[in-house]
């Protein structure tokens, strides 16, 4: 059985960027739980900052080309720790009760201007929960591009990746006016943000 690939120096270099690509490519969940859950599992390192940034120069580079460096203050655990986003694939995740209380991002990241994508969960197709009063929250995101609505049981199916090759671009058909009404909040402060239920298909 081939336990190693020995031959992956002498591959073209256009090649081995592509599988560093690759390896970079694989959207996390960045929130306070998921960060304390690798810590727990002794994943932290590894689930803060990906490997491609230490195998080689090469790969090191091109990491650095597509990962953005903030820090996280995770719960539980004393200071603050470096994180790489890949704002191409990467979200952080946030909650309903999170959005309502104006809870703010930079006690937990850093620099919270590398947040493009945010998934809010614990939503219930109740649109009454999305309200004028909550407008502060996400002006703690300068660069948000995208936000995703969702309800737990879909939030653990996403990481489980059953979710993978799905299109949800679309809204549920249970929620379109919570999404409309989320859509038009950000139309109103003139802003450019992709608001969805459920997923977004990274493909």
């Amino acid at each position: 059985m081939l336990r190693s690939f020995v031959l992956f120096p002498r591959l073209p270099i256009e090649l081995q960027n592509l599988v560093w690509q690759i390896s970079l490519s694989d959207p996390r969940a960045i929130s306070g739980e998921d960060c304390f859950h690798a810590w727990w599992h002794g994943r932290l390192v590894r689930f803060l900052s990906p490997v491609a940034l230490h195998v080689c120069h090469n790969s090191r580079s091109l990491s650095k080309k597509i990962l953005r460096c903030t820090a996280v203050c995770i719960p539980g655990l004393p200071g603050w720790r470096t994180l790489y986003i890949n704002q191409a694939c990467d979200f952080v995740r946030t909650t309903k009760w999170d959005v309502q209380n104006n809870t703010k991002i930079s006690g937990f990241i850093a620099d919270p201007t590398v947040i493009n994508r945010l998934v809010i969960s614990g939503i219930t197709g109740d649109k009454g929960w999305f309200g004028k009063g909550m407008v502060h929250y996400f002006d703690q995101f300068p660069g948000l591009e995208e936000v995703v609505l969702t309800d737990r049981g879909r939030l653990y199916l996403i990481q489980q990746r059953e979710l993978a090759n799905v299109d949800c671009h679309n809204p549920s058909a249970s929620t379109p006016q919570l999404v409309s009404q989320v859509q038009g909040f950000f139309k109103d402060k003139g802003g450019n943000v992709r608001v969805s239920c459920c997923w977004f298909d990274r493909n």
